[in-house]
């Protein structure tokens, strides 16, 4: 196994990462790669929490789109490398803001 996922199940490595990752393939050999975002849903169906405390799942995904619902300004990812995978959740996510907020279930919409 080789790890490439950075927050919200995104492959954050890069091109380093990706040519580390498939160097280890053998030659005419085969990749498979499984990524998805995940969502939490507690015992009573809730979709987006997870567990005893509620706790909300995935916290990187959501807490970017609470970011963008409060103020979509650009100025909200553009941390540069303070919190570089944040942002770019955040910048994936802007375009589609509108279309997860006007449907019938943000969380689901969300993933």
């Amino acid at each position: 196994m080789f790890p490439l996922a950075g927050l919200a199940g995104l492959p954050f490595c890069g091109r380093t990462g990706w040519n580390s990752f498939s160097s280890h393939c053998t030659t005419d050999g085969n990749i498979l790669v499984l990524f998805a975002p995940h969502i939490g849903i507690d015992k009573n169906g809730t979709v987006g929490t997870v567990g005893k405390l509620n706790k909300t799942a995935c916290e990187a995904s959501i807490g970017a789109f609470n970011v963008l619902k409060q103020d979509k300004n650009e100025s909200n990812f553009n941390n540069g490398y303070v919190d570089h995978q944040m942002d770019c959740i955040k910048h994936l996510l802007s375009p589609h803001l509108d279309s997860i907020v006007n449907s019938k279930n943000e969380m689901i919409a969300l993933v």
